[in-house]
């Protein structure tokens, strides 16, 4: 199942520092005010449906399943962050099946609604700093408790944020932002792509994220995510054998249909595990 999993998934040099402070700096507020976000235009309640390219006939051939045909995910959500994932069309016997792919999409929710940054940064000290000739706000935890050394995110001079790294020890992660703007948006800006890059040892990986929209009554919400991740994997010298260089490419989509806002139904079921 990893094997299948993986099938849809994939889907620093020296600076000059400015004033640290505690507080979120002023980049970090305009973005997120400047972000189009669902809780913002009034959703608290959300249901929505969403289907993987290919996912009924790949577990069919992979799996001793039987015949599968339309296997997909209804979707829950209720403000502020609280998620229910069905997968629907599987057998009852499926259950390490389904815990496997409702941990797939759950990973790309985050594109449905998205937290603020600054909420995802609270607790945080923040400095500016320059590295290689660009401005970076950098985010640390002066107690190290967190899982990573630091965040440093770039933004553009309209307010939106084009670059944010993630240093972990021994790794860096790199996160770069496409933007667009919607006639239904009021002029806040949409996420269009994100290519994420990063290095596992001798691997270096590429996601890129295009993101499509629709309007559901005048709200906007995601049509489809189309992903590409593109492997390069370095096979160092040894002996006589050269080096080698093996590439891999692997694409997948992820559509999102019937919505229904603000109904009540998410907190029916989420709260009262209501399906009516």
């Amino acid at each position: 199942m990893k094997h299948l999993i993986t099938f849809f998934i994939l889907t620093l040099s020296s600076s000059s520092t400015w004033a640290q402070t505690t507080n979120v700096p002023e980049e970090v507020s305009q973005f997120d005010i400047r972000k189009y976000n669902l809780e913002q235009v009034g959703i608290r309640d959300l249901v929505f449906e969403a289907r993987m390219d290919n996912l009924s006939e790949t577990l069919t051939k992979a799996l001793s399943l039987g015949k599968l045909t339309d296997v997909h995910f209804k979707i829950y959500w209720m403000a502020p962050d609280q998620w229910k994932v069905d997968v629907n069309g599987l057998p009852k016997s499926a259950v390490q099946v389904e815990q496997d792919l409702r941990q797939l999409i759950t990973g790309k929710l985050e594109f449905i609604v998205a937290k603020s940054l600054g909420s995802s940064l609270t607790g945080l000290s923040f400095e500016k700093v320059v590295i290689d000739g660009k401005n970076f706000v950098k985010a640390f935890d002066p107690n190290y408790t967190r899982a990573f050394n630091e965040i440093l995110m770039e933004f553009d001079n309209s307010g939106k944020m084009i670059e944010m790294r993630t240093v972990v020890p021994g790794n860096l992660s790199i996160n770069l932002y496409e933007y667009n703007v919607q006639s239904w948006s009021n002029n806040k800006f949409l996420v269009s792509k994100l290519v994420s890059k990063a290095k596992y040892g001798a691997t270096e990986s590429t996601i890129t994220h295009s993101l499509e929209y629709q309007s559901v009554n005048g709200v906007g919400v995601p049509a489809k995510i189309t992903i590409k991740t593109q492997n390069k994997t370095t096979i160092p010298a040894r002996g006589k054998d050269k080096e080698k260089i093996i590439n891999q490419e692997l694409n997948s989509a992820i559509k999102f249909s019937k919505f229904e806002l603000n109904t009540g139904k998410a907190k029916r079921y989420i709260v009262d595990g209501l399906l009516k």
